[in-house]
């Protein structure tokens, strides 16, 4: 049998006051208006009648609904699914429910996602804009415009545009893991790039060139190849680069470093005796393998946490226009030889 649902005018009868004393306890608790005996006495009814408040109805009177939306481009990616776990968490403690969105990576569901979490009154917002949005910027740039609630972008930034978001220095990340590599002995490296994929690797193809160029090794084009963030790109470039007499592969995240690995030991090629690997992002998952995938570490805990922060902030009514930009480290493990003493 389908229990009725008790509704506020009924907590209101039982309790022997109006409906909106009720509204006004159940909202402000704290408020001087009304005797500790009523308050006592209705919210011992609403136990009493297992009332539970109706938040959409509850959001008319205080025009906040403690809802967050955040959105992003890939669940399936662990990086993401992390950073939604800790925003989620961290939501969670402000007393805030989340609502989370996925764009599959297509920046064109990016637009129509933010306006349909609008129509459900959240109080603000924390984006993931996905790929290809740095190349076809207009739409969403005009929808955050026009947007009447605070909201911080995460991880993947927008050119030319002064808003609130935290995100990691890529440029400095892949130029480590690069630079780790020649400092290893390493003069042919191959790189696979996300450059025409998103803004965090176009800034990771910048960090690749900048230490090979440092060193004065000469960029040989055929060493880098371009794809997306997914494991199915290093799968299709593996045995590529490993057939162009390439010593190591820096990777632009470490998905498409997981598929790179599969590729080379379904050849009978060994990492890091025969050819070295260096990923991006240092998942969580890297601590489980066996001979773990050295990695540029981006804190996600600490990207999540500056994200919440901000916009806790603006929804206290800070105005103020915030933009965080997160040194990575590189995480060592043993998926690189060392050319002039064996392995690392």
């Amino acid at each position: 049998m389908i229990r009725m649902k008790v509704r506020l005018i009924d907590v209101a009868k039982k309790a022997g006051v109006s409906i909106a004393t009720v509204s006004i306890v159940l909202n402000d608790p704290d408020t001087p208006r009304i005797t500790q005996k009523t308050k006592d006495n209705v919210m011992a009814v609403v136990k009493e009648l297992k009332y539970v408040p109706n938040a959409a109805a509850r959001s008319l009177v205080t025009n906040k609904s403690r809802t967050i939306g955040l959105i992003i481009p890939d669940i399936e990616n662990p990086f993401f699914s992390t950073l939604a776990k800790i925003i989620e968490q961290r939501c969670r403690a402000e007393k805030f429910v989340m609502i989370m969105m996925n764009t599959l990576e297509d920046h064109k569901n990016d637009p129509g996602i933010i306006r349909s979490l609008r129509q459900r009154s959240v109080d603000g917002m924390i984006i993931a804009p996905s790929s290809q949005t740095f190349n076809d910027d207009k739409e969403i740039k005009e929808v955050l415009n026009n947007l009447d609630v605070p909201f911080v972008l995460v991880d993947r930034m927008l050119h030319d545009f002064p808003v609130n978001q935290v995100y990691f220095n890529n440029k400095t990340g892949e130029y480590l893991a690069t630079k780790y590599l020649i400092e290893t002995g390493h003069r042919k490296i191959g790189f696979i790039s996300t450059q025409n994929y998103a803004m965090t690797g176009f800034y990771r193809h910048l960090g690749y060139l900048k230490a090979i160029e440092e060193a004065g090794i000469p960029v040989n084009e055929s060493y880098i190849k371009h794809g997306d963030y997914t494991t199915e790109t290093g799968y299709q470039f593996a045995k590529e680069l490993y057939e162009s007499g390439v010593t190591a592969i820096a990777c632009a995240n470490d998905m498409i470093a997981f598929g790179v690995r599969k590729r080379l030991v379904e050849m009978g090629v060994r990492v890091p005796e025969d050819v070295s690997l260096v990923g991006y992002d240092n998942l969580n998952l890297n601590d489980y393998l066996d001979r773990g995938l050295s990695s540029v570490d981006q804190d996600i805990t600490k990207m999540a946490h500056h994200a919440v922060d901000i916009l806790m902030n603006a929804l206290e009514g800070n105005e103020e226009t915030v933009e965080v930009m997160l040194e990575p480290t590189l995480k060592i493990r043993n998926s690189v030889k060392n050319m002039h003493q064996g392995a690392l």
